[in-house]
């Protein structure tokens, strides 16, 4: 049995979802209609990720150990199995392997699409299904599973916006309360069983979790080679802004959600000029957040949007089909999106890239409105 995962495209709501405001996560996959995959078949408890070289046996009588170390898909696995045995169950021994669809990019050279996110959500639900407990009866605790193994393994730092548009497909979401998920793995195993499974079963305050659509228009987006940007060290940094200027932080992100909220009425009027107006606007506060940041002294912080970016998407903006563009999620040098219209000049857009010396490598994906599913 087989789970694929879609990757996202977070369109709207970069950092702003950290403070509780409303983002637009697209759902994306390959031209072959997959994601991040796991595959569940009878054996021991073992988790299996050639790419990643991954090879570990769980203890179905303390599985934590084995995810003491706080990798990801690990954290998912054990994770997983108390949330089985906090239900009473005997999880079954089941072996799973792990691949990603090569949208996700490399170890090396992530897209910046959730692969880890993806993943996460596919290993989770192939090992609930194997278990009797259908993905699609019980996509609402696969996706907190999910949740709040990622938390663990990542240190809380995200708002889960990845996790829910891989469990749920493309989504308007608005994040769950900070302290939400208060387990860890130093926990007694006992312990951690019957609180996963409360904090499971019970409501998430503020969670808001809502099916999207993009009307007629499309997305299209690009890896940048040779550069990455680390989601969790840009989302500390802007943290910092926050504990040195709240009131800064507060208006610069004010202006965002604002452009942001143009944006999203005018895709449900097909308003074109409006979608690229409200974009605008959120890019030019993002440039101000990502520019103070920088002032506080984070030299380390990739700008939210780096100048020969910035250059790419206004030049692009006046080809055939391009809508308006943006610097995904926490931005930097992962990959830049487009919404688009029609056909889109994906070649011309290269083009520009060269001209600016950025190496852009176009990504085979389509917009999928269905989050993890068996295939």
């Amino acid at each position: 049995m087989r789970i694929t995962a879609p990757g996202k495209i977070l369109l709207l709501g970069g950092f702003a979802v950290l403070d509780y405001h409303p983002a637009l996560s697209v759902a994306v996959l390959d031209g072959r209609g997959e994601g991040a995959g796991a595959t569940a078949k009878k054996g021991s408890h073992r988790l299996i990720s050639k790419e990643f070289g991954i090879d570990a046996e769980f203890d179905p009588n303390n599985p934590l150990e084995a995810a003491s170390d706080h990798g990801i898909a690990k954290s998912a696995y054990a994770a997983t199995l108390a949330y089985l045995s906090g239900l009473g169950h005997k999880p079954e021994p089941m072996t799973v392997e792990l691949e990603n669809s090569p949208i996700f990019g490399s170890r090396d050279e992530k897209s910046g699409l959730g692969s880890s996110a993806a993943s996460t959500v596919a290993l989770v639900s192939a090992l609930m299904e194997a278990n009797g407990h259908s993905l699609d009866k019980e996509r609402d605790r696969i996706h907190r599973i999910a949740q709040v193994s990622h938390a663990l393994a990542t240190g809380k730092v995200g708002s889960g916006f990845d996790i829910a548009t891989s469990a749920f497909g493309t989504i308007e979401y608005v994040r769950f309360e900070r302290g939400a998920i208060s387990l860890g793995w130093d926990m007694e195993y006992g312990d951690f069983c019957r609180g996963l499974k409360e904090t499971v079963h019970h409501d998430w305050p503020r969670m808001s979790v809502k099916k999207a659509g993009l009307g007629p228009y499309g997305v299209i987006a690009f890896n940048i080679r040779g550069g990455k940007t680390s989601t969790m060290s840009s989302v500390k940094s802007v943290r910092k802004l926050v504990e040195h200027t709240p009131e800064l932080y507060e208006n610069l992100i004010r202006g965002q959600v604002e452009g942001e909220k143009e944006v999203f009425g005018a895709i449900a009027g097909q308003d074109r000029e409006g979608i690229r107006e409200g974009m605008r606007q959120a890019r030019r506060y993002q440039r101000m957040l990502s520019d103070w940041v920088g002032r506080i002294g984070l030299l380390n912080f990739d700008p939210i949007e780096p100048p020969e970016l910035t250059g790419l998407i206004e030049r692009a903006e006046k080809l055939d089909g391009i809508v308006a563009g943006r610097c995904p999620g926490s931005g930097g040098y992962d990959s830049v999106a487009f919404l688009t219209e029609g056909k889109a000049d994906i070649e011309g857009i290269v083009g520009i890239g060269k001209e600016l010396g950025v190496k852009l490598q176009p990504l085979d994906i389509k917009v999928t409105g269905e989050g993890a599913r068996i295939v």
